[in-house]
């Protein structure tokens, strides 16, 4: 019998979470705040080809950051319909999943091959770098980013991709 070891850590992160993140915000928390960040914030990352990166070099278009990682129960709950939308939006926004996984670049591909994510690229800072100088205070975390690289609004926590409250909250967000 083999042990899925994705599953061990998605199922213990997201026990963790539950006992001691989630009882420790608001439901207010959860919804975009303006994103209190210095002007010109950038971080570096990889992509799935171990090229760097940095959220400068996606410029030109709005960007949605999602900070996630293997072993958060709720950020795997969200890539499927984080999939969907980065499909639905392609032409308007870029959707960047950024895993912050310690493992690497491996285990980011094997969590969206199983997931059967087709529309999301992989990113990965191993580093932690994203986190730190982006203040992330829990995962899963959300960061809507103009086309001209500003910070405008952070959210944490799973969010509903699908649901089209959200979808509306994103346009009004990035005024389109």
């Amino acid at each position: 019998m083999t042990y899925d070891c994705t599953r061990r850590a998605a199922v213990i992160g997201g026990l963790a979470y539950m006992l001691y993140a989630a009882p420790l915000a608001a439901a207010s928390d959860y919804d975009w705040r303006p994103a209190q960040l210095p002007p010109g914030a950038d971080a570096s990352f990889t992509d799935r080809n171990g090229r760097k990166l940095s959220l400068s070099t996606l410029r030109g278009k709005p960007v949605l950051l999602n900070i996630w990682a293997t072993w958060c129960a709720p950020c795997v709950i969200e890539l499927p319909a984080l999939d969907r939308l980065q499909r639905d939006l392609k032409k308007r926004l870029d959707v960047v999943a950024l895993s912050v996984d310690r493992s690497g670049m491996p285990i980011v591909r094997t969590a969206l091959r199983k997931l059967s994510i087709r529309h999301l690229d992989a990113y990965v800072d191993v580093s932690g770098e994203v986190v730190a100088r982006f203040k992330v205070p829990s995962l899963p975390a959300t960061i809507a980013i103009s086309a001209e690289g500003k910070p405008l609004y952070i959210r944490r926590g799973r969010v509903d991709w699908d649901d089209p409250a959200e979808r509306e909250k994103l346009r009004a967000i990035f005024q389109w």
